[in-house]
């Protein structure tokens, strides 16, 4: 069974900032997307999707409650759920099934199709990032740069919502495109993982041997420690 580090000494704030950019971005490239594209789908669909997001528009509750529910405590349970229990757990027999299974569960639970598009994807996206990193924090950043530029751009004043969402989202496509560029390890954080052996961590015993090796080259595989 594999055993997890704890992850809350090792979110670096440049990767945080990276991963939350990437919610920004992705979330002006889907909310244009389906803009674009609203038109032609069965009317069926598209109420069925308002009704989903009607709490973030016309619900009562204060700003603050709906930023700290929608924009931070979702995003944590469910990346923990979804990416730190789900993927993680079908990734230790095949990281293809880990990502892809828990990504497509992931758009299923949001109870309509064309949320169940988008989230898959985004799913896709999480998925990626924690079997790169290791780390649930920078899934749940680009979970929560999702969600709270939803909620921001919903609660400024109707005439400024579209601005608001437009600026955030370039905002995340500028930092996200600088850093892609000139960052090789950002990068890293997305390139497509191993996605056929499962992910092992080495027991002290075959870590030792492993620096034995490096250190013998001469030595024989068989050595016994």
């Amino acid at each position: 069974v594999r055993k997890y580090p704890s992850e809350l000494k090792r979110v670096e704030l440049s990767k945080a900032l990276f991963m939350l950019s990437i919610g920004l971005a992705f979330n002006l490239i889907v909310s244009y997307a389906l803009e674009f594209v609203w038109s032609f789908l069965p009317e069926a669909l598209t109420s069925q999707t308002s009704e989903s997001t009607d709490f973030l528009v016309d619900s009562n509750y204060h700003w603050l409650f709906k930023l700290l529910a929608v924009g931070i405590i979702a995003p944590i349970a469910e990346e923990i759920v979804f990416r730190h229990g789900f993927c993680r757990t079908l990734a230790k027999g095949n990281v293809s099934m880990g990502i892809i299974l828990s990504s497509f569960v992931f758009g299923a639970a949001h109870g309509n199709l064309i949320q169940g598009i988008y989230t898959f994807i985004m799913g896709l996206i999480c998925a990626i990032v924690i079997q790169n990193t290791d780390n649930i924090w920078y899934p749940i950043m680009i979970h929560v740069g999702l969600n709270s530029s939803t909620v921001i751009a919903s609660c400024v004043p109707e005439s400024f919502s579209d601005i608001t969402l437009i600026s955030l989202g370039f905002i995340g496509l500028l930092v996200v495109s600088t850093q892609l560029i000139q960052n090789e390890g950002m990068r890293a954080m997305l390139k497509k993982p191993n996605m056929v052996a499962p992910l092992q961590v080495m027991t002290p015993i075959e870590r030792l041997q492993e620096k034995t090796m490096a250190e013998n080259p001469g030595s024989s595989d068989n050595t016994e420690i």
